[in-house]
């Protein structure tokens, strides 16, 4: 288990409070998406990683292309706007601070819209490099240091 550097959380105790999103610093990518996945599994969640090159893996599935604005779309409409009611479902977006240097609004309000809905049943994970600092605008998000 990876300790946060500076709430002292496990991912494991944020994952099973379900808190809506999350940011993460890491350099280690692959095996923060490694533990994540495993962790999630553990817990039943539907796992999906988005990474910008990529696109988007739900669930084990091929990667199809996809936009870093629509990544946002899929997920508000199946947890939030969606009449049936899905599993949990871990959302791993890499690489996602390169969106966030200079944020457009339409992210920043989708990524509220995500943080305001914590029975949504959606969990957002942000993985962003080491030293990234949030916009003002998402700094009630929950930030936490990838341990090596």
């Amino acid at each position: 288990m990876s300790k946060n550097l500076r709430t002292g959380f496990d991912l494991d105790e944020v994952l099973r409070a379900y808190v809506p999103i999350f940011c993460i610093r890491t350099i280690e990518v692959s095996r923060l998406t490694d533990e994540l996945s495993c962790l999630a599994k553990k817990l039943g969640m539907e796992v999906n990683i988005y990474n910008p090159g990529s696109g988007l893996k739900r669930s084990g599935k091929k990667w199809t292309a996809i936009d870093p604005v629509e990544i946002l779309d899929q997920i508000i409409y199946c947890h939030i706007h969606s009449q049936e009611r899905r599993k949990p479902s871990l959302w791993i977006l890499q690489f996602y601070h390169l969106f966030l240097r200079d944020p457009d609004p339409i992210i920043l309000s989708k990524l509220k819209l995500i943080h305001d809905h914590p029975q949504c049943g959606a969990t957002v994970a942000l993985q962003v490099e080491t030293r990234f600092c949030l916009p003002a605008d998402l700094d009630d998000l929950l930030v936490l240091n990838y341990a090596l």
